[in-house]
C-alpha cells in the first residue's frame, strides 16, 4: 500500500516499486520525466501488464501541475486512434495522481536515434505519427510536445504517440502554464511556441519535421549548451542543410524537410498528413529506377501485358508515376506512308460495306422467303463484314477463368414486310401474293441458379473461398466504442470471401506478374520472412491499402466491404468473437514469439461459416473509407461505406491484442499509405462473378 505521510512520504527520489496503487501492483520503474515517473505494473483483475504515470507528491502540492495532469487524462480519454497510446484508467490516491495506459515493450523512438534511418522506415513512422496528429488536431487538441521520447514503438514498428499532458485544447481561454512559462522541449519546439505565441496544428507539424530531420541525419538541426540557446536558434538561425549532414538524402526528400521547418507557419504544410504524403511521394521517386532515354527515332516499346485471373488481359499501369513524354513530329516520308495506309484502309472498308449491302439486298429480295427481323439482318451484315478477317482469340494460360453464359444471338423484334423483287419499298407493301411471316419466338429467361449453401468452400486460383449467403444480419455494438453504434440490421447479397488471409506465396505470384510491389522481407521478430519458404503460407504483411487493392484486382477479386467482413466473422446471431460470446485466447491465430502464425492454423477459432483467422494474426484492410458516425446514416442494403475519406477501415485483430480489441465489431482505421508488420488482408468476390453468371 502507499505509505501515509505520517510514516513515510514518497519523494521524487523514492520509488513505488513493490507497492500497490489502487488495484495496480507496481513492478518496475521505467523512466522519469519533468512531471511524472512511469512504472510497469500488473492489473490482476484483467491479468495484464500496464504502464502507470505517477505525479510526485511535491508536484501534487502545486495546483497548476495537478490541473495539467488531469488535463492529460481527459484529453487522451477523448482520443481513440490506432497510433495514440490508449488510456485505461485514471485516479488519485492520497497525494498521488496517476494515469494507467497500455504497456509497450518496444521502447521509444529516441532509443533508436543516432544513425540515419532507412528512408522507407522513416516514412512509415512519420506517416503513423502524422495520422495520430491529424486525428487529435481534428478533435481540437494540439500536442505541443511532439518529440522522439513521446513516440513509443510497439513491437519495434507500430508507432504510438503519447504524453498529451502538455496538450492545449483549442477554444479554451484558460492558460495552465502562466505568463512567461513555456512548455514543450526546446530541441523540437516551433519558433512561435518558443516565443510564447498562440500555436495551432502547424506547430506540431514543425516538431514532426524536426524528428524527420533527426531520423535522416542522426542529429537535431540545432545544438547548444543551454535549452534557451537552442530555442533562440529555432527562432532566428537559418536551417542547416539536411544534405550537408547526410549527402545520401535525396533532393526531393530534403525539400519536404525544408518546407516542414519553415519558420513562418503560413508556409509550412497545413496538416501533418500533407507532410507524410509529400514524404511518401518523395521516397517513392527516390526508389524508382531511373529511365534510360530512348533515341529520338526509336519507338518506345509498349508496356508488358498482364493477364488477370478473371480472364481479362490488359495493359498494366506503371506502379510509379512516369512523366509524360513530349510527342515528336514524325519525318515527312512517314506522314506520306501513313496517309497512304489510311487511304487503303478506307477503300477496304468501303468494299466490305458494299459487299455486305449486296448480301443484305439479296437476302431481303429473295421470294418466297421468311421475313427477317431487323436484328437478324444486322447480324448477317456483321457476319459478312467479319468474313474478310477473323481475329485469333486471346487466351490466358495458367490462370483461373470464369466461363460466361452464352447470350442469345438475336433478340426478336417486330417483323418487317417482304419487298417486291424489283424495288426496295419505303412505306407501302405491294399487293398480290400474300407475304409469309415468321412469328418470333419468345425470349427465354434462364432461371437464376440455386444459391450455394452457407459455408460452401470453392477453390478460386490458389485460394479457398467460403460462401456467405444473402440475407440480413445484426451489425455494430452498443457496448463497444462509439464508432460501433448504433446496432442496426443490414441486408447483404451473397458473396464469397477468402477462407484465410492472403499468404506470402500467393502474393509473390502477383509480384512476379508485375502487378504488385514486393513487400519488406522482415516481420516483427524474423529478419527473413517474406522470402523464406518456411513462411510461404504465413500472412503477407507490410501491406498498405493500395497493395491490398492491387492484389485483389489482379486475382479477379476485390476487397470485402466492412459489412461483408463483419457478417463473415459473426454470422447472424450477433456473436462477440467469431467462435461465440465467451472469450477464449486458445482459439486465436497466434504465432510463436510475438509474431504471425501460419494461416488457418487454428480451426477452432473459425467463424459460423468456417472463415478462419478473423481474430488474431493480423489486421485486415477492407474496402470502405472510415467515418466515425457512418452507422448513423448507413444504408440498410449492401452498404459500401462513405463516398470519400482520409482513412480506410481495418478489421480483425493482431496477435498481441487484448480481448476487447479482438471483437467482431471492432473498427480500426488508418491512412491508405500505412504499412507495418501487423497489416494484411483477404479478398472477396461477388456470388455471380465467382460462378460465371
Amino acid at each position: 500500500m502507499i505509505p501515509d505521510k505520517d510514516t513515510e512520504e514518497p519523494t521524487m527520489s523514492s520509488s513505488l516499486v513493490g507497492r500497490t496503487l489502487g488495484q495496480y501492483q507496481i513492478l518496475q520503474e521505467l523512466g522519469r520525466g519533468g512531471m511524472a515517473t512511469v512504472y510497469k505494473a500488473y492489473q490482476p483483475s484483467l491479468g495484464r501488464y500496464v504502464a502507470i504515470k505517477v505525479l510526485p507528491p511535491y508536484h501534487a502540492k502545486a495546483e497548476t501541475f495537478i490541473a495539467r495532469f488531469i488535463r492529460e487524462a481527459r484529453a487522451v480519454a477523448r482520443l481513440e486512434h490506432p497510433h495514440i497510446l490508449p488510456i485505461y484508467d485514471f485516479g488519485r490516491e492520497g497525494e498521488l495522481s496517476y494515469i494507467v495506459t497500455k504497456y509497450v515493450e518496444g521502447g521509444t523512438l529516441k532509443d533508436q536515434l543516432g544513425q540515419p534511418f532507412d528512408l522507407r522506415r522513416a516514412a512509415s513512422i512519420i506517416s503513423q505519427v502524422a495520422s495520430a496528429l491529424d486525428y487529435a488536431h481534428d478533435q481540437g487538441i494540439i500536442h505541443r510536445d511532439v518529440k522522439p521520447s513521446n513516440i513509443l514503438l510497439d513491437h519495434g514498428e507500430w508507432a504510438l504517440l503519447t504524453d498529451f499532458g502538455l496538450a492545449k485544447m483549442t477554444g479554451t481561454s484558460a492558460r495552465i502554464t502562466g505568463s512567461g512559462v513555456g512548455i514543450g522541449t526546446p530541441a523540437y519546439m516551433s519558433p512561435e511556441q518558443g516565443q510564447g505565441l498562440e500555436v495551432d496544428r502547424r506547430s506540431d507539424v514543425y516538431s514532426l519535421g524536426v524528428i524527420l530531420y533527426e531520423m535522416l541525419t542522426g542529429r537535431t538541426p540545432y545544438e547548444a549548451d543551454s535549452p534557451l540557446s537552442v530555442m533562440v536558434q529555432h527562432i532566428t538561425k537559418p536551417l542547416p542543410s539536411p544534405r550537408e549532414a547526410n549527402p545520401n538524402i535525396p533532393v526531393a526528400v530534403e525539400r519536404v524537410i525544408l518546407k516542414a521547418l519553415v519558420k513562418d507557419p503560413a508556409y509550412r504544410y497545413a496538416r501533418a498528413g500533407d507532410l507524410a504524403a509529400a514524404l511518401e511521394e518523395a521516397v517513392a521517386k527516390a526508389e524508382a529506377p531511373a529511365a534510360k532515354p530512348l533515341p529520338a527515332t526509336e519507338a518506345k516499346p509498349p508496356k508488358a501485358a498482364v493477364s488477370y485471373p478473371g480472364g481479362e488481359t490488359t495493359r498494366r499501369a506503371p506502379l510509379t508515376a512516369e512523366p509524360p513524354e513530349r510527342p515528336q513530329a514524325p519525318p515527312k516520308w512517314n506522314r506520306i506512308v501513313a496517309a497512304a495506309i489510311a487511304l487503303l484502309a478506307i477503300l477496304a472498308l468501303a468494299v466490305a460495306a458494299c459487299f455486305a449491302t449486296q448480301m443484305l439486298i439479296r437476302l431481303i429480295s429473295a421470294t418466297p422467303t421468311p421475313t427477317f427481323t431487323v436484328a437478324q439482318a444486322l447480324t448477317a451484315t456483321a457476319q459478312a463484314m467479319k468474313a474478310t478477317a477473323t481475329p485469333t482469340p486471346m487466351t490466358t494460360a495458367g490462370l483461373p477463368t470464369d466461363t460466361p453464359t452464352p447470350l442469345p444471338t438475336a433478340i426478336p423484334t417486330t417483323a418487317i414486310p417482304t419487298p417486291s423483287p424489283t424495288a426496295i419499298p419505303t412505306t407501302a407493301t405491294p399487293t398480290g401474293t400474300p407475304t409469309p411471316t415468321v412469328t418470333p419466338s419468345p425470349t427465354v429467361t434462364p432461371a437464376p441458379p440455386t444459391e450455394p449453401a452457407a459455408g460452401t468452400i470453392k477453390v478460386f486460383g490458389d485460394a479457398e473461398m467460403v460462401y456467405i449467403p444473402s440475407g440480413e444480419f445484426i451489425m455494430g455494438s452498443d457496448s463497444g466504442d462509439p464508432n460501433e453504434a448504433p446496432i442496426h440490421t443490414v441486408y447483404l447479397d451473397g458473396f464469397w470471401i477468402d477462407r484465410t488471409e492472403v499468404t506470402n506465396a500467393a502474393f509473390q505470384k502477383c509480384v512476379e506478374a508485375g502487378a504488385c510491389n514486393q513487400p519488406l522481407n522482415s516481420s516483427n521478430t524474423r529478419s527473413n520472412y517474406y522470402n523464406n519458404p518456411t513462411f510461404a503460407d504465413y500472412p503477407v504483411i507490410y501491406m498498405n491499402h493500395y497493395d491490398a487493392e492491387a492484389y485483389c484486382r489482379w486475382a479477379g477479386k476485390r476487397l470485402p466491404t466492412e459489412a461483408e467482413w463483419e457478417k463473415a466473422a459473426r454470422g447472424t446471431d450477433g456473436r462477440t468473437w467469431p467462435w461465440g460470446n465467451t472469450f477464449d485466447r486458445s482459439k486465436l491465430g497466434l504465432g510463436p514469439g510475438n509474431d504471425t502464425a501460419r494461416v488457418g492454423s487454428n480451426p477452432e477459432g473459425a467463424s459460423p461459416y468456417g472463415v478462419l483467422d478473423m481474430a488474431g494474426n493480423v489486421l485486415e484492410w477492407v474496402a470502405d473509407w472510415y467515418s466515425a458516425d457512418y452507422y448513423t446514416q448507413s444504408p440498410v442494403r449492401n452498404p459500401q461505406g462513405p463516398a470519400t475519406g482520409v482513412e480506410n477501415v481495418l478489421r480483425g485483430g493482431r496477435w498481441w491484442d487484448v480481448e476487447y480489441d479482438l471483437r467482431t465489431t471492432r473498427r480500426w482505421h488508418l491512412g491508405s499509405n500505412e504499412r507495418n508488420p501487423a497489416l494484411g488482408f483477404r479478398c472477396a468476390r461477388d456470388r455471380m462473378n465467382h460462378e460465371g453468371h
